[in-house]
């Protein structure tokens, strides 16, 4: 039987932000649409369901281990969120306790790609607007002599998102301000001890996670 071999897509369209357990329609093929940048932390667990998802519009990122309830979570290759660009697709199979990944079809030069985002000559980022995606490189500098270090008081992002800066200059460090008021609340790092905290220069990384938007971002690891 044509519906049972080959079962018509099912197609819904999220707006942008994050969705926990979220109740997935039936269906063995589901396109997701809406514009932005879209985060599934979980999927309501179905014992034996296999699905393909096809991000339709927009971005869909499926976030590791984080932000539904245990059984709902996506136990993803790596350790690591996938990014789903339009017309990218991954399938996904519910075993045991979680979500994993079956099949996945994102384009190789896709898959969580690192975002450049130059050389920064200003001396502070307030509620800074990094744009999409996972890991970052930037260059503080400046034509100042010397030179100021980068004082960064917020990230401007959605509940759920994990954000990865590379510091790729050779002599100037990024200090991450604790609960600066320069930025919104919503965007502010709650870090360690209350203090400040420093990302040394010469390609030093440091990736913060943000559960919801009273604590704003944290730190999760540095290197």
């Amino acid at each position: 039987d044509a519906n049972v071999y080959r079962p018509a897509p099912s197609a819904i369209s999220l707006s942008a932000g994050t969705y926990n357990n979220y109740a997935l329609i039936d269906g063995a093929n589901v396109f997701i649409g809406g514009a932005g940048a879209k985060i599934l932390t979980g999927i309501i667990a179905d014992a034996g369901r296999e699905v393909t998802i096809t991000c339709a519009q927009g971005t869909l990122q499926l976030t590791h281990d984080s932000g539904s309830s245990v059984n709902n979570r996506f136990l993803l290759p790596g350790l690591e969120n996938i990014i789903l660009q339009q017309r990218d697709s991954v399938t996904l199979s519910y075993q045991f306790n979680g979500w994993y990944v079956k099949n996945n079809y994102v384009r190789s030069n896709q898959v969580n790609p690192v975002t450049d985002l130059g050389t920064i000559s200003t001396s502070q980022e307030d509620d800074w607007d990094i744009g999409e995606g996972i890991y970052f490189t930037v260059e503080p500098t400046s034509l100042i002599s010397p030179a100021p270090d980068l004082d960064v008081t917020g990230i401007d992002g959605v509940a759920g998102r994990t954000v990865t800066i590379i510091n790729e200059s050779s002599s100037r460090d990024i200090s991450f301000k604790h609960q600066d008021s320069s930025s919104l609340a919503a965007n502010r790092f709650t870090l360690p001890g209350g203090s400040d905290f420093t990302l040394s220069a010469d390609h030093n990384s440091a990736t913060f996670y943000k559960p919801n938007d009273t604590i704003g971002w944290v730190l999760i690891s540095n290197t």
